[in-house]
């Protein structure tokens, strides 16, 4: 973005500039960036596995490595189990289909129609939340279920109901849907429909994780664990209760999470063309589980279009690690059904929470230049663009081994593999992730590179080698500044011959200022901003390099700091320090839990900015030796430059079994900037003073012609101005990108400093300079 301020008239003009960027957590809900929709699932491969409907949200799981999804069909009568890919769900093998008697080691306590809707997976097994149709006493009640599992889903004990509809009515009123689930504060958060005072409309309900694990362990639900939230509590039982009416509506046949990247809840809810009306699918995001935003309409199509009965419904969350449990991070897969009773198929989307990111994994597409990516080899003097393979789903140069996939490429003999990003705006880019051989049983491995137009910038020169068995690789963290339709080029080439050159490769290129400990990790203190470091009760220290473990510690101690996650020892509390870069409002999220739940007596854990304690409120928050859900941090605070974020980890009494799991994310939401930053333009005769007192910095800048002016660039959602009036003050014209927005009256009576002169929202997100 780009803003000017003109002097209009009058005789003298001053100035003093803070501007607030808001770059990422803009009050509003924002807009998220996604691709899609990829069809993943077509009718023919539905119906090869014998699905003749969608009739629940794709449920998955990886067990052994191998990403396993589930699914019903049939109308309930019919569940299925089979192995598939992120990118081809329906392309693996059909491990088995069970009817309901087969499937439930009780079926005769098990309703007619019950449907897996999603899973959550503890470490002790598998808990389904069902969707139950035709129950009660006549048949014809709609209920809401658990089942566990301890054989990876092959077989489930049903456990019984946990809600039922206000007033019980039948299922044309007390139609349950659901169950989308989260977990919050060590809560399930569950969403379903209700009859609230004879109005349907979606409520919830929860539980505490532990309490339900337990009694699922013992077969049974437990008594009078789930409480529906009603008049700002949740003291309503979750069988029979009543229950608040939330402000979203749609059909919960869904999936929900919370991110770590954002530190807030996402729902899916969807309609279907039942009576005329469209169909679509809408994105809603919240901060407590209660109030709900609509974030995105992910898709939308018309009822002339579809017909009766047709459109999207069976909403699931899957995170680009394949994980399916309630929790998404910074992008993550949203798969939905489309026309999911006459001639089914299953789409795709990746949704972006940052709006900043390009993943080469999930951009990947079979159309050159989608999502800013394509697919080229390079022979020596050219690139040339490679060619889609439908059968094996990747580019490649016909007749040769030069290939590239959605997480990998692989060269040949003068067709060195390119995978090409092209920047699609002006700004800083970081280019993360991780190279290493995927293919190490032979050969005499690869050389990789990466240039940004023609130079190089990543390693410094030459090639960075990896040998053939070389599985660990390089973990790539590089910075540098991009114009709009810049090109990055991620070359891998063959070395000495193309033998076994598999090499695995899906880089992440991020716009922004945003901070991950995993991300950012280095084996150098301070680089990316983050030192590590351990606490005798009086000082902080810096830790030694462990080159053979690939972590921080204290020497002769088990302290020590890893990419994702601390461990404490006696007098020596394990710390990670963020060293803030630059001034403004940042966010901290990230979940921290124990990882290690053999033994122990768990750990402590609290922030600090500098001397003061940030979160908890005061004290440590405790984590139980074997809590693996833990803690979800979302706290903002405002940062001067150098200020220090230190993330401690104590041991409570012993240091046995305290591994825990911690990778933090540091987002600045808002960037100051002083009017003798070198990001300000200035135009005309201006004078510039550094003894202003009361003034922010002790600066201002300050014209007397009409017509000077100065422009700031910047990267936001919103802006502020604070300066000052006086009586020899005059008018300002504001212009956002070329554009005239309004004109300013900086005059007053009285010398007032610091006054929020001018405030600008909802702006788009990107940089023009």
């Amino acid at each position: 973005m780009l803003i000017k301020m003109k002097y209009a008239c009058y005789a003298f003009f001053a100035v003093s500039i803070l501007l607030v960027l808001v770059i990422i957590g803009a009050p509003k809900a924002m807009a998220y960036s996604q691709t899609g929709p990829v069809t993943v699932c077509n009718s023919g491969q539905l119906t090869n596995l014998g699905m003749d409907v969608i009739d629940e949200p794709f449920s998955t799981k990886i067990f052994g490595g191998t990403q396993t999804w589930f699914q019903s069909t049939n109308w309930g009568d019919t569940h299925l189990k089979f192995n598939g890919s992120l990118y081809s769900p329906c392309g693996g093998a059909l491990v088995w289909s069970k009817t309901r008697a087969q499937l439930y080691t009780n079926p005769s306590s098990t309703p007619a129609k019950p449907w897996v809707i999603s899973t959550y997976q503890d470490t002790n097994g598998l808990l389904g939340f069902i969707h139950v149709e035709f129950a009660g006493s006549n048949g014809n009640k709609g209920r809401t279920g658990l089942a566990w599992s301890t054989d990876n889903g092959d077989t489930y004990t049903y456990l019984g109901d946990i809600l039922s509809p206000y007033g019980d009515p039948d299922m044309g009123g007390g139609f349950m849907q659901g169950v989308p689930y989260f977990i919050k504060d060590g809560y399930f958060y569950v969403y379903f429909i209700d009859n609230y005072e004879g109005s349907v409309g979606i409520s919830v309900a929860r539980a505490l994780v532990t309490d339900v694990i337990t009694a699922a362990q013992a077969g049974n639900t437990g008594t009078n664990l789930w409480h529906k939230y009603y008049n700002g509590t949740w003291t309503e039982l979750g069988l029979g209760g009543n229950a608040a009416k939330l402000n979203i509506m749609g059909i919960t046949h869904s999936n929900a999470a919370y991110s770590t990247y954002t530190g807030k809840y996402y729902i899916a809810l969807t309609t279907m063309t039942w009576g005329g009306i469209d169909s679509w699918i809408k994105l809603y995001e919240s901060t407590d589980g209660i109030t709900w935003t609509l974030t995105q309409t992910v898709a939308q199509d018309t009822w002339a279009n579809l017909g009766e009965a047709m459109g999207y419904q069976n909403v699931s969350f899957v995170g680009t690690d394949g994980s399916n449990n309630g929790i998404i991070g910074k992008q993550f897969y949203l798969y939905s059904g489309f026309n999911s009773y006459s001639l089914p198929k299953l789409y795709r989307w990746t949704i972006d929470l940052s709006n900043n990111s390009y993943q080469a994994s999930t951009g990947f597409s079979s159309t050159q230049g989608a999502n800013n990516w394509s697919y080229q080899y390079w022979n020596g003097s050219t690139y040339t663009n490679m060619t889609w393979d439908s059968t094996k789903s990747r580019w490649s140069k016909s007749g040769t081994y030069s290939l590239i996939a959605g997480k990998g490429q692989h060269p040949d003999a003068s067709a060195d593999s390119v995978r090409k990003f092209t920047a699609p705006q002006a700004g800083n880019i970081t280019i993360t992730g991780t190279v290493k051989k995927s293919d190490i049983t032979g050969g005499d491995g690869v050389n990789v590179k990466i240039l940004k137009n023609g130079t190089q910038i990543w390693p410094a020169s030459g090639w960075q080698s990896i040998a053939y068995n070389d599985a660990t690789g390089y973990n790539v963290n590089v910075t540098t500044s991009v114009t709009a339709n810049d090109a990055i080029y991620f070359i891998t080439n063959m070395n000495g011959n193309n033998s076994y050159d598999s090499t695995s490769w899906d880089p992440i290129i991020t716009y922004g200022s945003s901070y991950q400990a995993s991300v950012d990790f280095s084996s150098t203190q301070g680089t990316n901003n983050w030192s590590y470091q351990y606490w005798n009760g009086s000082a902080y220290t810096n830790m030694t390099w462990d080159s053979t473990k690939g972590w921080w510690g204290k020497s002769g101690s088990y302290s020590f700091v890893k990419d994702n996650g601390q461990h404490p020892d006696d007098s020596a509390d394990s710390v990670r320090k963020f060293t803030a870069p630059s001034a403004g409002n940042i966010t901290i999220t990230g979940t921290v839990k124990k990882s290690d739940i053999t033994g122990g007596d768990g750990v402590n854990v609290k922030i600090m900015k500098n001397g003061t304690q940030i979160w908890p409120a005061s004290g440590w928050q405790s984590i139980a030796y074997n809590d693996s859900t833990g803690y979800n941090v979302n706290v903002s605070t405002t940062v001067a430059v150098n200020d220090a974020i230190y993330f401690i980890v104590n041991n409570n009494s012993t240091s046995s079994y305290d591994s825990t799991t911690w990778n933090p994310i540091i987002t600045y939401s808002s960037v100051t900037t002083t009017d003798d930053d070198t990001s300000g333009t200035y135009t005309g005769a201006w004078g510039s003073s550094g003894a202003q007192t009361g003034y922010y910095n002790n600066t201002a800048h300050y014209s007397n012609t009409s017509g000077d002016y100065v422009t700031y660039s910047f990267t936001g959602t919103s802006i502020t101005w604070i300066g000052g009036q006086n009586t020899n003050h005059g008018k300002v014209d504001v212009y956002i990108d070329g554009t005239f927005d309004s004109t300013l009256d900086t005059y007053a009576s009285t010398w007032n400093k610091q006054v929020s002169l001018y405030t600008k929202s909802g702006l788009t997100s990107v940089e023009r300079i």
